[in-house]
């Protein structure tokens, strides 16, 4: 186990990076040897919620395995070309932010990420109509009416609703800070039904944040890095 030094190298400069001979270290290494093999080089393109814009997977950084100041032992697993904080995977896969070293956690898996990504992209020319904070889904839920959770793209830190009409999907910020309640994103079909949306939240005492109706864009299929053009390194949703 002494050669795991010359793979990170400055492991023992800083106290939140995990020390190689470590034993929780070389029971996370095959963990974290087989996401790169299985996600490193992804891209994923997101057009809605916390973490829009493109997430980037695979082990990045000097020393892409560090302990959390409460002893956790998280990697850096994913870049978001324009979030300031730092994206981590920890023991058990959950996916979170760190803007110290801390680790805020934000979905119950990788595999939920690529789902809720999957999802936005199936919105192709719905418009965003508004975000709830401040309330409890199951609340705005049953103030939107005739939603339906969709099982594969929810967990237990982040739900996806969804009728022919409506989607809500209930998410935590890259901060981690007032975890609770999440905040709720909520999507129309059409600009008619956004505006029934924004009725039926008002009608029931909800403040709405974030209105607008503009399209969404269509996006790219997930590729790998150095995958040949038209190359689909995962299934897309559509394709299940």
């Amino acid at each position: 186990m002494g050669d795991l030094g010359l793979m990170f190298p400055t492991l023992r400069r800083d106290p939140h990076l995990v020390a190689a001979m470590d034993p929780a270290f070389a029971a996370l290494l095959t963990t974290v040897v087989e996401f790169e093999r299985t996600y490193g080089g992804l891209t994923v393109p997101v057009v809605g919620g916390p973490l829009e814009g493109e997430i980037r997977l695979g082990l990045h950084g000097v020393d892409p395995v560090w302990r959390t100041s409460d002893g956790r032992l998280v990697y850096r697993g994913a870049r978001h070309p324009t979030a300031q904080c730092t994206l981590l995977l920890d023991m058990d896969g959950r996916f979170g932010t760190a803007w110290r070293d801390e680790f805020n956690v934000m979905l119950d898996s990788v595999e939920l990420v690529l789902e809720q990504a999957a999802a936005w992209a199936a919105l192709h020319g719905w418009s965003h109509s508004a975000i709830v904070t401040g309330a409890e889904v199951a609340e705005v839920v049953q103030a939107v009416g005739d939603l339906s959770l969709d099982g594969d793209a929810s967990g237990e830190l982040s739900q996806w609703w969804s009728s022919d009409d409506f989607v809500a999907v209930s998410s935590y910020g890259l901060n981690g800070r007032g975890r609770d309640p999440a905040s709720i994103h909520l999507v129309a079909r059409a600009t008619v039904q956004a505006r029934e949306l924004r009725a039926a939240l008002t009608h029931h005492g909800f403040t709405v944040s974030g209105y607008f109706a503009g399209p969404f864009a269509r996006v790219p299929r997930l590729v790998r890095e150095g995958a040949a053009p038209g190359a689909d390194a995962s299934p897309r949703r559509e394709d299940r």
